[in-house]
């Protein structure tokens, strides 16, 4: 269960405009690299924090405008850790 506060924050987030700027970093971030990055790569590399890149994720990947079924073992923990790479398509108008 989400906690009321959390989904305050979230609604906060939201109506700040912020999560919608979040979520074109990572976008754009993941066109420029189409093999796609695992999430805490993504938080390396856009310097978002990693609650807001897999807030931000699951979002794009609700919108059908990414995809998490590639599975790699993560460098540094050697656990199975999925690798999000963008959907692209002439008909996708994501900005």
């Amino acid at each position: 269960m989400v906690a009321k506060t959390s989904k305050m924050a979230y609604e906060e987030l939201v109506a700040s405009g912020k999560a919608s700027t979040q979520r074109a970093v990572i976008l754009k971030t993941l066109l420029d690299h189409p093999n796609g990055y695992t999430r805490r790569e993504l938080s390396r590399v856009t310097g978002l924090e990693i609650n807001a890149v897999c807030g931000r994720v699951n979002e794009i990947l609700k919108y059908g405008w990414a995809d998490d079924s590639m599975e790699v073992a993560c460098p540094t923990t050697r656990k199975l850790v999925t690798v999000v790479r963008p959907i692209v398509s002439d008909q996708m108008d994501m900005f």
